[in-house]
């Protein structure tokens, strides 16, 4: 270990990272290191870009509302754009899931709480290549849900 923090330390001051992650600083230590832990030169950031995908993966296949958006949006929209009110995407998603997700605890019954989750969800969604973005036009509140 201490070979390995010796070689990120010299290494260190010459990594620049195209992206920053959440631990950019772990990550350039980790990239400036792999020679001192016997890693080939970028095996980190494709083993932490796997594990980042994979969990952004698993989070969105937990989601309800994230697998509703994806699944209307790509399959009933053919991936087309859509654009409407908070009202009418949640009578649209209601019309895909199944009673039992309709009535679990995770949910939206309310307008307000699908805004909130379509907020949440939103990043997840980019990982599926959908853009969710929210305008409001006058006296509406439009989500536009785009394939990007």
């Amino acid at each position: 270990m201490l070979d390995a923090l010796s070689v990120a330390i010299r290494n260190i001051e010459s990594v620049r990272l195209d992206r920053h992650s959440r631990m950019a600083d772990f990550a350039r230590l980790m990239v400036a290191a792999p020679s001192g832990l016997g890693w080939e030169e970028g095996e980190f950031l494709e083993a932490n870009e796997s594990n980042r995908r994979g969990t952004a993966e698993a989070v969105c296949e937990g989601d309800p509302v994230a697998v509703a958006l994806h699944e209307f949006l790509m399959v009933r929209q053919g991936g087309e754009s859509w654009v409407g009110t908070a009202t009418e995407l949640l009578a649209e998603l209601n019309m895909i899931v199944s009673d039992q997700i309709r009535s679990s605890r995770f949910w939206p019954t309310k307008v307000n709480a699908l805004g909130n989750a379509v907020d949440r969800t939103a990043p997840l969604l980019r990982q599926k290549r959908i853009q969710v973005t929210k305008k409001a036009t006058g006296s509406r509140r439009l989500i536009y849900l785009d394939v990007i």
